[in-house]
């Protein structure tokens, strides 16, 4: 568990079949939700998706790191079967040093969803998860109340059409996206 700019998330390796199914369990969340992929930088999001527009990497480079959830079509494999299952992958860059600092460290992207159980409230101290799910996690790190104290902003991006969608509001307010793409 790790604080974020928004709210405390779960993190574990995006490629470790094992961990996307324990942290489902713990979160007593559908295997058909998809998680986010929380990465350390623009070219890891275009690595992953299989996006190779520049575009697209001019438009990620303009949002990012921010309190975002970018929605992409997967374009490659990633060799987990539990992603094959979605056609969008969601991808967050963070404007948190921790939640950088975690990627860095592990040297690999990491899967991140809120620190909570599944239909409850995220939470924004550590103070608000529930023991149950503490229990369940190898480390918790304490980084007191989060900035936002909102999840992540979602937008879907449609690199073929060139067409930005909001999907969910939340931290970072629509003007501020359609502001840093320039619409």
């Amino acid at each position: 568990i790790h604080p974020t700019e928004t709210v405390y998330g779960i993190a574990g390796q995006y490629n470790g079949e094992r961990v996307l199914q324990e942290i489902s369990i713990i979160k007593s969340r559908r295997d058909d939700q998809p998680f986010s992929i929380m990465v350390e930088s623009v070219n890891q999001i275009l690595d992953l998706s299989g996006q190779e527009s520049y575009w697209l990497q001019q438009l990620l480079s303009g949002i990012f790191p921010n309190p975002l959830t970018v929605l992409l079509t997967r374009r490659k494999d990633l060799g987990v079967r539990y992603w094959d299952q979605f056609p969008l992958i969601g991808f967050r860059c963070p404007d948190h040093l921790w939640s950088r600092s975690l990627i860095r460290h592990t040297r690999i992207p990491l899967i991140t969803t809120s620190a909570n159980l599944s239909g409850n409230p995220p939470a924004i101290t550590v103070a608000e998860i529930s023991p149950e799910l503490m229990s369940q996690v190898s480390l918790v790190l304490d980084g007191g109340i989060t900035r936002f104290r909102l999840p992540s902003t979602i937008i879907k991006i449609d690199e073929k059409n060139k067409n930005v969608e909001l999907i969910r509001a939340g931290a970072m307010s629509w003007q501020k996206i359609q502001n840093l793409i320039n619409f």
